[in-house]
């Protein structure tokens, strides 16, 4: 039996109330979960709003590097440490996050797979992003309790 998303507890999880609370069910989509958002489904889940999760974590764990006056090796390896599949997947489980996600009949309640949960960090910490209007006031100390930036 598939897990349906959990948004209420992820914005408890976050500390962050959302005002457009479609944007938090997308980014706890699984892949083919078929939860429908915005009265349709949404057959890739997350993945788009991953994509810009990424984006943005790479923006700020770089700024926050070159503020730090790191080098630009340091700075490199800095960005590849935060983001990788298992640091980001780990972040997810420590939250408890991963209760949050829809996931597709395939996976049924069991396990989230690594590949998921980091997807869904990224997702969320994007859909923050959106959700506040870039307000890095607003988003730091978010991704700070996740663990993504200091």
């Amino acid at each position: 039996m598939p897990r349906l998303s959990d948004p209420s507890r992820a914005q408890q999880i976050l500390n962050y109330s959302f005002e457009d609370l479609e944007l938090l069910k997308e980014a706890l989509q699984a892949p083919g979960a078929g939860e429908p958002i915005r009265g349709r489904i949404i057959p890739d889940g997350n993945k788009r709003l991953s994509l810009v999760g990424l984006s943005v974590i790479n923006f700020t764990v770089t700024l926050e590097s070159y503020q730090g006056g790191s080098s630009k090796g340091d700075i490199s390896a800095n960005v590849q440490a935060r983001v990788s599949q298992s640091t980001l997947a780990d972040l997810t489980r420590q939250s408890t996050l991963d209760m949050c996600i829809a996931t597709n009949p395939s996976q049924g309640d069991n396990d989230v797979a690594p590949v998921l949960r980091a997807d869904t960090i990224k997702a969320v910490l994007a859909a923050v992003w959106i959700d506040c209007r870039g307000a890095v006031g607003i988003w730091s100390p978010i991704a700070a309790s996740l663990g993504i930036v200091v």
